[in-house]
């Protein structure tokens, strides 16, 4: 069995980790203790969560962090898609830009 990844959010570091199996993780700061992100769901279906820094709310879908922390940014004009697990799937394996 492979253990799971965590690696940090690409301008988030030191804020916020994301797994390949899509929990966002926030780290320990003097406001906050950390822990998993609540996900929510927008109304076209897609899991999200909102990421916080320096007074600034962010909210970004789970399948972009996995894609963008464990793939690198898209090419112009592509976005996050899923594949046959659906879009509550945020797995890296069910995710690719196109």
């Amino acid at each position: 069995m492979l253990s799971v990844q965590w690696r940090p959010v690409p301008g988030y570091a030191g804020f916020y980790e994301v797994s390949d199996e899509g929990e966002v993780y926030s780290l320990g700061r003097p406001k906050t203790r950390g822990g998993l992100l609540r996900v929510h769901v927008n109304p076209q279906g897609y899991r999200f969560v909102r990421l916080y820094r320096y007074g600034q709310i962010k909210s970004v879908t789970v399948a972009r962090l996995v894609l963008l922390t464990f793939r690198g940014p898209p090419e112009h004009g592509q976005r996050a898609r899923h594949g046959a697990g659906g879009p509550l799937d945020d797995r890296l394996g069910n995710l690719y830009w196109g």
